[in-house]
Parts: structure tokens; sequence; C-alpha cells
């Protein structure tokens, strides 16, 4: 088994091309995340899958990172930032922009959930949460 992080990726990029991108996802990125997580390491996954230029709202989730924290038994920190308009313009095109970031609750898997139930309704709890109202916690400019 390989030990560095560097080499675990090495290791699953040639298997990706032996068995194909899939089975390497669902059966070595797993693995890769327990590791990361009992060395003490967060992850950052957005649920959305990407991000769309200057749309402000939360876009539909995926089910993907609730899926990896309810098999993991661990929280997912909710996290938002949201983009505000200033009314000073940046140039002909585009207003200047503030960032607003966001910390929301986290949340737990339900130990007496199945993994199924529980990726679907921490999905929904933080899409939930990030709908709502709220004071960023940080303001960058």
């Amino acid at each position: 088994m390989l030990v560095d992080a560097s080499n675990k990726i090495r290791l699953i990029l040639i298997h990706s091309e032996l068995f194909g991108l899939a089975y390497c996802v669902l059966h070595f990125f797993p693995i890769l995340l327990s590791n990361i997580i009992k060395n003490n390491n967060y992850v950052l996954i957005y649920p959305e899958k990407a991000m769309w230029f200057n749309y402000r709202k939360p876009r539909p989730f995926k089910r993907g990172p609730y899926y990896y924290a309810a098999r993991l038994n661990i929280p997912v920190i909710s996290c938002f930032v949201e983009m505000c308009p200033q009314i000073k313009n940046n140039n002909d095109q585009f207003k200047q922009i503030n960032y607003h970031v966001h910390i929301l609750k986290p949340i737990y898997p339900d130990p007496n959930k199945t993994l199924a139930e529980n990726n679907l309704v921490m999905m929904e709890q933080d899409y939930s949460q990030k709908k709502q109202p709220m004071n960023p916690l940080i303001i960058l400019s």
C-alpha cells in the first residue's frame, strides 16, 4: 500500500486507465476520503457540482457529498459564499462585488437512519438552511 497522498492519487490515475473512472470513484475515492478524515483533515466538496458566473442563489445540490459524510459518519460543515453587488462599478460592464461567507450549523448523520435516508435528509437540510435569510460571518471585498 502506498503511503503519501500523491502516490495514492497516482495509483488512482493508473487504475482509472485500466478500469475506467466510474470504477475508481466507486472503489478508491471512499478509501482516500477515509484516510484524509482519519488524519484529522478536512475535505471541501461543492454539492452544486460547479459554480455559475454571477449566479447568487444556491443551486440544486447533488447527493454525493452527503453520501460520503453519512458513509463515514462525519458531519457536513455547511458553508455558503454570497456575492453582493455594490453600487460602484468595477468597469463599464460589471459592478464591484462583496463576498459574504456564511458558515452554518453542522449537519450530522442520524445513526437511526439508513445510508440512503441519511444522505437525502442531510442534502435537503443543507439546501433548506442555505435558502434562509442570514447574516454573513465574513465579508470580503
